[in-house]
Parts: C-alpha cells; structure tokens; sequence
C-alpha cells in the first residue's frame, strides 16, 4: 500500500497524499509513509481535500485481485483530477462506466456524471506513437475500405442458432459483423475469433498504427464506450462512422463533436448502416473534410487543455473551490 501511495503522491504534485483504505479490520492502523487505513464500507474511491492533504478512501471492494489492478491503473488519473479541483469532497468510479450523478468517471449515460479522460489519454506516451504517424499518409493515398476489428463484447448473445443481424439477442458488434460481411469495400469483423470463422466474421488482427492507411473505420461500444478506439482512429485521420451507443454511454470529449462534422453518426439499431456506408463511397470529398475536421479536432487536445476542461466541468457541476478573505469568500485560483 506504500507503493500505491507513492504513486498516487506521483500523480498530485500539487497536494500531499494519504490513502485511507477502508477494510472491516480496524479504524486507523499506520501502514506506512502517507498512509492511512480506517474502516469505511465504499466500493470506490472518496476524496477529502482539507487545503492541506488530499485524502483518498478506497472501499474494501477494491482490495480484490480484480479491485486492485483498477486502483492502481485508474486511481491516480482521479487524484490527479481530484488534487488540482481543490473541491472539499469528491467520488470517483473506477468502474469501465457509471451511472451515478456528480461522480468522477471515465465513461457514464448519465448526464450529470463528471467525465473525465481515460488512462491512455492521460499518459502522453501511449497516444505520441499516433501523432507522430497522424499525417504520414494522405487521404487519396489510404485503402478505400471501411474496416473494425475487435472482440465480441457486450450485452447480449455471441453465437444464436439465428445468426442474423436481426436476431435482437446478438450483441450490437455481432450484429454488425452479420449485416456487413458480404458487403463489397467493407472489411468487418472479430480479431482472431476462431470460433466465429464459421459464421465468416472472424479475420487477422490489425496493428494498431495500421489504421493510418485506412480511410473509414467503425465505431462502436462494447460492455461501455470502446475506449481508445474512436479517439485513435480520429487522430489517425480515419473518417469514423460512430455507432451511436444503445446504452446512451459518453466518453469526456463526445459533447465538443458534432455529427457530420467531425464523424459520421450511424444509429444505434444499425437500421442506416449499410445506407450511412453507401453514402461515404459516393461522397468522398465531403469524408476527406470530415476525416481532416475529425482530426484537427483530436490533435488539438492535449493534457493541458483536458485539464482544464474537466476542472471547469467539476466545478459547473460541484461549485469552485471557494477561500475566506477580509473581504468576503473569493474563488481558489488553481495551477495545473
């Protein structure tokens, strides 16, 4: 718990840390340098900033195997967040989505949880291989194919003996792999999914920089939002056609793009899918705008500038941090 410490006290330059995990064992027991353990029954994580330490409470639930490996992948990304909001008490989900209100999250359907961006986004190294490739290969020089790879996650049945795109018990991504895998141009389906082969919707997998080559690619959730997947393929340079979520679930940056501008929107019953494709191949100028836009867009967004974004959504949301004066109580100024 130490090591967790220190990297939580890693991601919150600004604030000293201690982590307060709470177990049904004792109440305060010293387990090493800032470190706290007291009892509490939260299965995610709490934070307590009293201008002086930024406290973190992590439920019993999180000390599983499973529980683990999210605290200490996803918990700094929301101390780190939670450090420079100077906000008196925050909650935090380390879940894949959450649909609770006023809560830090990486992906959620409701509409007053605070989105915040993901791990990947948030170390700058993982997405740096993109942006040193975004602009390597020209539109007219990219495969005139629309193409998705991924696993078959989701709600819903993987196999069926109907296995048809209209079958409603077929999770969306089989689905879509069904309506699309005769269609000529389109490159659709599972990576690798030997046992999928027989129904025709299981292919080789694809590097993940391979993708600059490409013109469109598809977009869509799986048990949430599909993570790295539409962000990557939008700072690639890939025209997207998003399916929208049939769950309503948002990334951080969903609310600032706007449909026919920077993505294709594509419904979420796949009801316009084939005809949504057919209109990409008859309209490539306005896919190679779209693609340029989507792109523009993506490259745009750095770590500084999310930061910022989400500390003045938390504080719409939650209120800004507020310090007594002789004069009166005046906003915190805060530093990223």
């Amino acid at each position: 718990m130490a090591d967790l410490s220190d990297l939580l006290f890693r991601a919150t330059p600004q604030a000293a840390v201690r982590l307060a995990v709470a177990t049904r064992f004792s109440t305060v027991v010293p387990a090493g340098r800032r470190v706290r353990v007291r009892a509490g029954t939260a299965d995610q994580l709490s934070f307590e900033n009293d201008g002086r330490w930024l406290t973190v409470t992590a439920g019993e639930a999180l000390l599983s195997r499973e529980g683990i490996n999210s605290l200490w992948k996803r918990g700094p990304i929301m101390a780190y967040f939670a450090a420079r909001a100077a906000l008196p008490r925050l909650e935090a989900s380390l879940a894949d989505h959450s649909a609770l209100p006023g809560v830090l999250t990486f992906c959620s359907n409701h509409p007053d949880s605070v989105l915040i961006p993901d791990r990947a986004f948030m170390t700058p190294r993982v997405y740096a291989p993109y942006r040193a490739v975004a602009k390597v290969v020209a539109w007219d020089a990219r495969e005139d194919v629309v193409r998705w790879r991924g696993a078959p996650s989701g709600q819903g049945e993987i196999t069926h003996s109907w296995m048809d795109p209209a079958n409603p018990l077929l999770r969306q991504r089989v689905r879509m792999c069904l309506a699309l895998k005769d269609m000529p141009g389109v490159d659709v389906a599972f990576a690798g999914r030997a046992d999928l082969a027989p129904f025709g919707i299981s292919r080789e997998r694809i590097g993940p920089l391979e993708w600059v080559k490409v013109r469109y690619a598809l977009d869509v959730d799986g048990f949430s939002a599909a993570w790295m997947n539409f962000f990557s393929r939008l700072l690639l340079g890939c025209c997207v056609l998003k399916i929208s979520s049939p769950y309503g679930f948002r990334q951080w940056f969903y609310d600032a793009l706007v449909p026919w501008v920077h993505y294709v929107p594509v419904k979420a019953d796949l009801s316009d899918l084939a005809e949504k494709i057919e209109w990409c191949r008859s309209h490539p100028d306005a896919c190679r705008q779209i693609a340029a836009d989507g792109q523009a867009f993506a490259l745009s967004r750095t770590v500084e500038t999310e930061t910022e974004v989400v500390l003045a959504r938390l504080h719409a949301a939650l209120g800004a941090p507020t310090a007594e004066t002789p004069d009166g109580p005046r906003l915190k100024e805060y530093k990223s």
